[in-house]
Order: structure tokens, then C-alpha cells, then sequence
């Protein structure tokens, strides 16, 4: 994962994800850039695990992100 949204624990930095999620305003109006599709994914999991309760382990988090589902 991309270190400036990661704590020194290993979790997401929240600050961090929606200011650069502020940048994806034109979503639909420009394709999609790896950068925008990894923003996007960041957030998912910042809503999983603040609004539902969910905590993804940082071994979760790695091995997602080694499939490339994060």
C-alpha cells in the first residue's frame, strides 16, 4: 500500500484518504486511473471498517493488496 495514507501501525490514515478522495470529483466523467481505483479502494475499506464495525487485520490488508483487490 502507498505509505503516505498508512499509520506506523499499519492502518489507514483517515485525513489522508478523503483529502485525496476530494480529488475523484469527476468521477464519471474521466476513466478511471490506477491511482483513482486505489483512492477508491482505500475508502471502501475506511467505510468497512468505521461505519460496519469491520477490522481488516494488516495480513488481510497485505494479501488483498497483493491479489490486487486493494
Amino acid at each position: 500500500m502507498n505509505g503516505k495514507n498508512m499509520s506506523s501501525k499499519g492502518t489507514i490514515n483517515r485525513e489522508s484518504v478523503m483529502k485525496d478522495a476530494n480529488k475523484l470529483k469527476k468521477w464519471g466523467e474521466t476513466k478511471m486511473t490506477l491511482y483513482q481505483l486505489y483512492l477508491a479502494c482505500n475508502f471502501l475499506v475506511l467505510y468497512f471498517e468505521e461505519e460496519q464495525g469491520m477490522k481488516l487485520s494488516k495480513a488481510d490488508k497485505e494479501k488483498l493488496h497483493s491479489r490486487g483487490d486493494l
